[in-house]
């Protein structure tokens, strides 16, 4: 009678280690998995983080040369509005009329055909 307690105790100290070895290895097996997953999921997030990156470096060169252009416009601009400022043109037109008149007409019609070349189907 003994015996048989000693024997059942074994075999259900063995059946529960079994339970629990089989128990661990499925929860390995799961973490394995989960952690393969996680793995891809951050090579992934990796390429987009330096996809934008290198999004972001190319906008900000775009920016950058965006303003050296406008300086440069802007440096065009105040010189332009340099020599208006530097001649009374209304007084120069009251004086001579014909000189203003014919180079208003001459500068108007090189600027009106520039804008029929520019606004031309190519």
């Amino acid at each position: 009678m003994q015996y048989l307690v000693i024997i059942a105790l074994v075999g259900s100290l063995g059946g529960v280690g079994y339970k629990m070895y089989s128990d661990t290895m499925n929860r390995m097996q799961n973490l394995a998995n989960e952690k393969a997953a996680l793995e891809v999921k951050l090579q992934q997030q990796q390429q987009a983080l330096e996809a934008q990156l290198a999004a972001m470096k190319l906008q900000e060169e775009s920016l950058n040369d965006m303003n050296t252009r406008a300086e440069e416009v802007e440096a065009r601009m105040e010189s332009y509005l340099k020599i208006f400022k530097d001649h009374d043109l209304t007084r120069l037109a009251r004086a001579k009329p014909g000189l203003i008149e014919s180079r208003a007409n001459n500068a108007t019609d090189k600027v009106f055909l520039e804008i029929e070349n520019d606004s031309k189907e190519q």
